[in-house]
C-alpha cells in the first residue's frame, strides 16, 4: 500500500497546528498517509493499533505517540478522543 501525502495548513502566526477529535468528530484519515510535519498524538480515551513503517502497535488511555516527518502512518483505529498536535518541519 502506497501513503498518500497529507497537506497540512498552518495558520500564518503559528508553526503549530492542533487537532481534537471524538465521537462527535472523528478523524478522517484514510489509509496510510504521511506529512512534512512533526505530530505528538495524545489519546484521552480509546483503544487501537497504529501502524508505523510497518510495524503495528496498540495504544490505550493515555498513550503519548511522537512520530517525525515523512513517516508513513496507518490510521488510528477505535478511537474514542484524543488531541493532536502537529508542527512545521523546516
Amino acid at each position: 500500500m502506497k501513503a498518500t501525502y497529507e497537506h497540512i495548513d498552518f495558520p500564518i502566526k503559528n508553526s503549530y497546528h492542533i487537532q481534537r477529535f471524538d465521537k462527535a468528530k472523528p478523524c478522517e484519515h484514510n489509509g496510510l498517509h504521511l506529512h512534512h510535519g512533526y505530530e505528538i498524538v495524545y489519546v484521552k480515551n480509546g483503544k487501537g493499533t497504529i501502524k508505523v513503517q510497518g510495524k503495528e502497535v496498540k495504544y490505550t488511555d493515555g498513550a503519548l505517540i511522537f512520530i517525525g516527518p515523512s513517516i508513513p502512518i496507518l490510521v488510528f483505529q477505535m478511537l474514542l478522543m484524543m488531541i493532536i498536535l502537529k508542527w512545521l518541519y523546516i
